[in-house]
């Protein structure tokens, strides 16, 4: 199984008791569509191995407690810690318009309304009451806010990115002595 046909969900963090129940961190911006799992898919000699799930309880803080089947004590659970937990991207319904999943951008070419292509997209960065659009040109890293209107238009087909940001804020990261010339 390829790993460009699946997402990352998660981290398995912590063994909990001693029947070899672990703790689940999602890396999701919802959990809402985690309610019910029972397989999941763990890396093993570079390959995604798919892994039965007999126990599976989604809590409030982005975790979930989970027994995989047949391990069933705490030293079998703790092979497990720090591996990253995937699930196929056919679990993830389809969204429309500018909504997109934060795994499906990354290296979309970033085209600003103003500012023309200012790089690619890495990553999306989850603050407390913000999220930011991590881009890339060469070696300049551009942060984003994603505000209500930055996305403007996402096309998957053609892996781009369209979008609008507050005057001067690309040219802070590509041009930054631009405003220093000026007012000389």
């Amino acid at each position: 199984m390829k790993k460009k046909d699946f997402f990352l969900l998660g981290t398995i963090f912590k063994a909990n008791g001693f029947d070899g129940e672990l703790i689940l961190s999602l890396d999701v911006d919802s959990t809402n569509k985690y309610k019910l799992l029972n397989e999941i898919y763990l890396e093993e000699s570079g390959e995604l191995k798919k892994h039965t799930i007999s126990k599976y309880v989604l809590n409030k803080n982005k975790t979930a407690n989970i027994i995989i089947e047949n391990v069933l004590t705490k030293d079998v659970a703790i092979q497990f810690l720090k591996k990253e937990v995937w699930l196929p991207l056919s679990f993830l319904p389809p969204l429309s318009n500018k909504k997109f999943y934060y795994h499906e951008i990354v290296d979309f070419d970033v085209v600003d309304s103003i500012c023309g292509d200012i790089g690619k997209a890495k990553s999306i960065i989850e603050m407390p009451h913000l999220k930011l659009l991590q881009v890339y040109k060469e070696r300049t890293e551009i942060l984003i806010p994603i505000l209500e209107n930055t996305i403007q238009k996402v096309d998957k087909e053609n892996k781009v990115l369209e979008i609008e940001t507050p005057e001067g804020l690309i040219d802070v990261y590509l041009n930054p002595n631009k405003k220093e010339k000026e007012d000389w």
